[in-house]
Parts: structure tokens; C-alpha cells; sequence
């Protein structure tokens, strides 16, 4: 009996995607996010997994608390070119009070920057980005109640179902900061710990060992306010 060969969409098994507007991040077009970067200041996989949500969840407006060199930015930038939504959407809006940027900044169109400190800067960075935020990345102040400032904050930036990806989960300041915000019934939900990248070392000014790293996921909670 003579085998078959595929034909049509079987030669091409990405040919449904090519003129869809929301997917338009080709295998091709994504070797970027197998590449670290040191400007980041994350390990490879939390680095793979922010391109790899962006893409996934296809934003039309992202949040970044705590810029610092803007290496976690370029990853929010290459999944938003790749995705190709035409601007004003697709766009990324940084805060930080003292940015030390080191990677080529204005290359990053889709990546807004305001010098300052969140919460107070968060009106201005909605409506520097046209509207609430589906996608946030909070790396802000690690103290409990600066962690739990910025979540209350965020509330009511984010959009409803917006996700929250916390990072430094692991740091014990940061993890007091979320049960914080919690107990206090802001409108958020924990989806738990997505990125099981603990780093331990000595921290000086309180002279003892600490925890950092991993990302956690909040969820903006639907019809809330």
C-alpha cells in the first residue's frame, strides 16, 4: 500500500498562525529568549519564563516595579515586538527612583521609563501606557510594607484578571510583604510559585543568610474593586 504524503497545512503546521495578529511570535522569531543577560539580574529560567508569559498571556499593557539596569525590561520588549500588536498597544511602562540603565534603552520602543518611586508614579505610568495593566512585574522595594504598598497600589492599575508576578519570593521580606497585602483583603488571589530559583547568601546589613529569587503569581481578582 503506497504511504501518503502530507500535504496543504501539514507541510507548514504554523501556517494557521501567519496572519494572525496575536500570534505572530513564529518559532523563527524567538531564539532571543534562549539567550541570558547578565543586565537582568535573573537566573536563565526566571528570565525564559518572563518572555515565555508575556508571550503567552499576549498583554496589552505591562507593568515593571523596580527597573534598575533594564535588562528584565528588553525581555518584555522582545516578546512585545514578537507578538507585533500595532502601538499604542503592546507597550511597557518601567518605575524606578534611581535607574542605573546599562542596555541600549532607546532601542526598546515599546518600554517607557518614569523616574520615581511606586505608588506615586503609578497614575502617571497608566496613563503613560493609555490604560490599565494586564501583565505586572513587581521587584520594587523588598521591605514588608513597601511590598505590600506596591500590591495595594497595583489594585488599582491592573486591570481585572491582570497577573502579578512577584519576584524574590523566596526573600523572607518579600514573602511577609505578600502575606501582608493579603491579609488585608486587597482583591488579589496567590496562584503560588512558578519559578523554584532560590539563591542564598550572606546579606550585610543585617549580617545574616537570606533568600532571593523565585517568582510567585498573583491574580488581580475579577470584578473586584
Amino acid at each position: 500500500m503506497p504511504i501518503e504524503k502530507f500535504t496543504g497545512v501539514h507541510e507548514d503546521p504554523f501556517e494557521s498562525y501567519r496572519d494572525d495578529p496575536a500570534l505572530h511570535a513564529l518559532p523563527e522569531r524567538m531564539t532571543r529568549a534562549n539567550i541570558p543577560r547578565p543586565e537582568a539580574l535573573l537566573p536563565p529560567r526566571e528570565q525564559a519564563f518572563i518572555y515565555a508569559m508575556t508571550l503567552a498571556k499576549n498583554p496589552a499593557r505591562v507593568l515593571e516595579i523596580g527597573v534598575c539596569h533594564g535588562g528584565t525590561s528588553r525581555l518584555f520588549h522582545w516578546a512585545l515586538e514578537d507578538l507585533g500588536r500595532p502601538l499604542p498597544e503592546g507597550v511597557h511602562v518601567g518605575i524606578d527612583p534611581e535607574p542605573k540603565i546599562t542596555v541600549e534603552w532607546d532601542e526598546l520602543t515599546r518600554c517607557r521609563l518614569i523616574v520615581g518611586t511606586s505608588p506615586d508614579k503609578l497614575a502617571e505610568a497608566t496613563e503613560a501606557a493609555g490604560g490599565a495593566f494586564d501583565l505586572v512585574f513587581v521587584d520594587g522595594d523588598h521591605s514588608p510594607e513597601g511590598v505590600a504598598r506596591d500590591l495595594a497600589g497595583v489594585c488599582d492599575v491592573a486591570s481585572p484578571g491582570a497577573w502579578i508576578l512577584c519576584h524574590d519570593w523566596y526573600n523572607q521580606w518579600v514573602g511577609e510583604g505578600i502575606r501582608l497585602a493579603l491579609a488585608r483583603r486587597l482583591p488579589l488571589e496567590e496562584t503560588g510559585i512558578v519559578t523554584q530559583t532560590e539563591n542564598r547568601g550572606w546579606y550585610r546589613p543585617t549580617d545574616s543568610e537570606v533568600s532571593w529569587g523565585g517568582i510567585g503569581i498573583l491574580r488581580r481578582l475579577p470584578g473586584a474593586s
